[in-house]
């Protein structure tokens, strides 16, 4: 009689299985990291084509104007593309970023091709997570001097990135409200301090925003005075999440130094903190002594030769890593026949 042995069926050992899955995660691996790097060089591709193209359209307008535009507005771009520009007509400087993290930064001039990096005071991770972490500032401008009843301040917005941070800060002595262009957020509608009036507005930089912005702080009266700072930084916040201390005055007194800004509790991590400071003297004053409690940023000096209504304006800024109390800024002035002062902060979140 044939006898049939039955042959005994089996399936894979746990160390099998380990060993298929080890693989499968390797292959998997490699698979990422190969199309990361795909993206990423897409992504380099991307910027370094939009700035050749740039240059080319930059080349053509000095061909035809003889300058080099100020503004870089209508220079086109990717959609992952973020520009910064500076220009003084005769030469520029244009640095792209990608949004797309681990993508490094370029930049391009009149005088040079193709170059790593951004252009000297330049942010570096415009648009990447992998530059700071903060809410960072950006640019500040003097839109100062308004002298004759019914002038205006104007902020021109043309190069400020979409979805930036924009604030207007005027110091003025009319007794009229001092007004903002439809869009503006006022966080301080009229702050009087003696015969000193502060008034801040803000607002996030729309897609669709005309390029001036004219603020009307002069008054009716007379022949006025007003002094007004427009400062802006990436990665704004939605407006109503912005957070305003209460203000810290000084009297009339014989003191270059004012009082203490108070501070304010923030409420987001990496948020920015602005410090503002306004003065009206008697005394032309060239800068501040000193700024303690706070990165220096912009100092706005009065108009000199319009006694009495005299208007200063001096910005300091914390990049504030954790939630809490901010510091608290003083400022010194270069002499002792200051009239009063009044200073407040304000913290702007990260938009993430």
């Amino acid at each position: 009689m044939l006898r049939v042995m039955a042959r005994k069926a089996h399936g894979f050992t746990i160390v099998e299985l380990l060993i298929v899955i080890i693989v499968i995660a390797i292959l998997a691996t490699i698979s990422i990291v190969a199309y990361n790097g795909i993206q990423n060089s897409a992504a380099e591709t991307a910027l370094k084509s939009d700035l050749r193209n740039a240059a080319t359209q930059l080349g053509l307008a000095y061909a035809n104007d003889g300058v080099y535009p100020g503004l870089a507005a209508t220079l086109s771009k990717s959609a992952g593309t973020t520009f910064e520009y500076d220009s003084d007509g005769t030469g520029y400087c244009l640095s792209a970023t990608s949004n797309r993290p681990g993508v490094g930064d370029w930049h391009i001039s009149n005088t040079l091709g193709l170059t790593e990096g951004v252009c000297d005071g330049h942010t570096a991770g415009l648009g990447s997570p992998e530059g700071s972490t903060f809410l960072t500032t950006g640019g500040f401008t003097d839109i100062t001097h308004s002298y004759g009843t019914g002038d205006t301040m104007r902020a021109n917005i043309a190069s400020v990135p979409t979805g930036a941070w924009m604030v207007v800060v005027l110091s003025y002595w009319p007794t009229e409200n001092a007004t903002a262009p439809a869009g503006w957020t006022t966080l301080v509608a009229r702050k009087t301090t003696n015969t000193m009036r502060t008034s801040i507005f803000a607002k996030i930089k729309q897609s669709g925003d005309a390029d001036n912005q004219d603020f009307q702080a002069a008054g009716t009266n007379g022949i006025n005075n007003t002094n007004g700072a427009f400062l802006w930084g990436r990665n704004g916040a939605a407006v109503s999440s912005w957070t305003l201390g209460e203000f810290g005055d000084r009297a009339n007194n014989a003191t270059p130094t004012t009082a203490l800004t108070p501070t304010l509790t923030t409420t987001a991590a990496n948020s920015l903190v602005l410090s503002i400071a306004t003065e009206r003297t008697n005394a032309d004053e060239a800068n501040y002594v000193s700024l303690t409690g706070a990165t220096p940023w912009a100092w706005v000096p009065q108009p000199t030769g319009v006694l009495a209504k005299n208007q200063t304006i001096t910005v300091g800024y914390n990049e504030q890593a954790a939630v809490g109390q901010s510091q608290a800024m003083t400022v010194t002035y270069p002499n002792s026949m200051n009239t009063n002062a009044t200073a407040v902060q304000i913290a702007i979140p990260p938009a993430n």
